[in-house]
């Protein structure tokens, strides 16, 4: 999870200079069999209700027309809130007004996160795998750029100070106990659901001055992105083994898998007018395949059963792939979910049962520009 930040809109105006023409998308690879086609509206019926937007699938008639395996059941529209994270199958934690709220999906029913006055805002949330847990951001009343983190015992109520979290920082639940977060001294550290704050020991002498990005953890491995020649490369260590080593250069975002078998990334080959290709990897870097291609794409997101990844991507041209999609890796087909979701900053988040994902996106109206989360509920 990565804060809003100018790192993030440089990366951003980076990739939009990049833009190139139309090459095509393919589907490529062994392991990743097929894709679908683009979703037609005709079997869909928009339900409006205060503060959202049903629209209802008629599954049978969709399901003909995927060639995945995958069936969307109903779209939902959040306006106005950004979704962060799920606390259950049916709850998820979304930011409104810079307060963090749970909303119940079964009731429609909104409250609030906690009641912490020692905050003048909330921004991020992200719940622990087993759900007992929420590590949030919240600023200082005195100084709007002062984040501090947060850790919440759901089942009590207790909120617990873990210190500063650096605007340029990312977090990442590495097991129900520990978060990995980075730091400004390009560092990482894990922090316990008491606060502790633990280094972790790796060297890495290419970061310099740059913060590891997007650090997550499988087993006792650890990866990040760290940069080279000016360009960001997928890092790996471990503990027995601290000296940090590049398995793939050219990548923009990663997600690990949940078993830390299996990496999907959204790799570019910079200065050029190539597309960014959406791959899979395995923990030592060697490619399985290739899921899609297009001018942009969102970071991908692994479904917590580690069945499915979910991806947003755009490419110029009638017939390219424009939208959110999900791979399904048994079968290796695409799914498209919606054109209408086109999210490249956030990726989509999965809930626990991995039947529902949220993701949202700024949506622009005339001249007005409006933030809606998109929660969609798969059969």
């Amino acid at each position: 999870m990565g804060v809003r930040n100018q790192e993030g809109m440089k990366l951003m105006m980076k990739r939009h200079k990049l833009l190139p023409p139309v090459i095509g998308v393919m589907m490529a690879g062994a392991l990743l069999a097929g894709c679908g086609s683009p979703q037609s509206n005709a079997s869909r019926e928009v339900i409006d209700k205060p503060g959202k937007q049903i629209t209802v699938i008629d599954t049978a008639a969709e399901g003909r027309r995927n060639t995945g395996e995958i069936q969307v059941e109903q779209i939902e529209k959040l306006k106005d809130v950004y979704g962060r994270t799920w606390l259950s199958d049916h709850e998820a934690i979304v930011e409104r007004n810079h307060v963090l709220m749970i909303h119940d999906f079964a009731s429609n029913i909104e409250r609030k996160l906690t009641e912490n006055p020692a905050t003048a805002g909330q921004y991020l949330a992200a719940a622990s795998p087993d759900g007992e847990h929420v590590f949030f951001t919240g600023g200082n009343p005195k100084d709007k750029y002062d984040i501090g983190g947060y850790l919440l015992d759901a089942a009590s109520g207790t909120v617990t100070k873990t210190g500063a979290f650096s605007m340029l920082s990312d977090m990442f639940w590495a097991d129900p106990q520990h978060i990995l977060v980075s730091t400004d001294d390009s560092k990482l550290q894990l922090i316990d659901l008491q606060g502790k704050r633990t280094p972790v020991q790796f060297s890495d002498p290419e970061l310099s001055d740059n913060v590891p990005r997007m650090a997550s953890k499988a087993g006792d491995r650890y990866y990040y992105l760290g940069v080279h020649e000016g360009y960001t490369v997928l890092k790996s260590f471990t503990a027995s083994a601290p000296e940090a080593k590049t398995i793939q250069e050219g990548v923009v975002t990663f997600s690990l898998s949940p078993d830390g078998s299996a990496i999907a990334l959204e790799k570019r080959e910079w200065n050029t007018t190539k597309d960014a290709e959406l791959q899979l990897i395995d923990a030592s870097g060697k490619k399985l395949g290739t899921v899609a291609k297009g001018t942009l794409l969102g970071r991908p997101s692994w479904s917590p059963d580690g069945s499915k990844i979910a991806f947003s991507v755009y490419t110029e041209g009638e017939q390219g792939m424009k939208g959110m999609y999900v791979f399904d890796k048994a079968s290796g087909k695409t799914t498209p979910l919606s054109t209408e979701i086109q999210a490249y900053d956030s990726p989509a988040v999965w809930s626990p049962d991995s039947k529902s994902l949220m993701v949202y996106q700024t949506v622009y109206e005339g001249e007005k520009s409006n933030n809606v989360t998109y929660v969609v509920h798969l059969k």
